[in-house]
């Protein structure tokens, strides 16, 4: 079920992400997804908070991305960067 909520003393982004990951937390059943991505032109870093659509086998689904980890790291082929983002998917 869908829960509004409001609060005017929340005036803050980071106050309200964590209003909001309070009330998510406690509904429904939930599902945590790691991914591991490369960092490229047209794949730039992604950020807590956004919604990513996912293809999975024949699977498509959306997940609210919960935090991103970069690493770097110096191969033969140059620089590697990279990015492990986790997903909150929920199942209801």
């Amino acid at each position: 079920a869908m829960v509004d909520f409001s609060s005017p003393l929340i005036v803050d982004t980071q106050a309200a992400r964590l209003a909001g990951t309070s009330l998510i937390a406690s509904t429904g059943n939930k599902e945590l997804i790691t991914i591991n991505l490369p960092i490229m032109h047209d794949l730039p870093p992604l950020t807590k908070g956004m919604l990513v659509g996912v293809t999975y086998r024949t699977e498509i689904f959306k997940a609210t991305l919960d935090s991103v980890n970069i690493t770097a790291s110096m191969g033969n082929d140059g620089l590697d960067v990279n990015q492990q983002i986790q997903l909150i998917r929920h199942l209801e």
